[in-house]
């Protein structure tokens, strides 16, 4: 496998249905930083999954894509390849906006530094038949 197909960000690492997004932030553990907020859950899947919600705050759709193609590179690049199997979802706030390049990245490290010594609590499959 090359370096890019391992660094992709495959469908089956993407949280993207909103029930699922509900669930995760609803449940999850919660992780802060001074522009994004981000909770986890353990996952039933072999793999990290990871969903974006990116309001727009007053924002142009042109400014909102570029801070959505931001994460998901610093996700797909350092977060993918080290994370267990969970679900996190990563929200950002107003002034991530106005963050660089490098400063989203930092905050997103430190995010992750934080997820990283988190103990989540293991995830109740919804669509598993009651035990008896």
């Amino acid at each position: 496998m090359s370096d890019a197909e391992r660094r992709r960000f495959a469908r089956a690492q993407r949280l993207t249905r909103g029930d699922e997004l509900a669930h995760v932030r609803q449940e999850g553990k919660r992780v802060r930083t001074a522009s994004i907020d981000v909770r986890a859950i353990a996952s039933l899947g072999v793999s990290a999954r990871v969903g974006f919600i990116v309001p727009r705050y007053k924002q142009s759709a042109v400014a909102r894509n570029q801070l959505k193609r931001r994460l998901r590179d610093v996700v797909r690049v350092e977060w993918l390849p080290s994370l267990p199997a969970i679900d996190v979802v990563v929200r950002v706030i107003p002034p991530a906006y106005a963050l660089s390049g490098d400063a989203l990245r930092a905050e997103m490290r430190q995010a992750r530094e934080k997820l990283a010594r988190l103990t989540l609590p293991p995830r109740a499959d919804t669509n598993a038949p009651p035990t008896t």
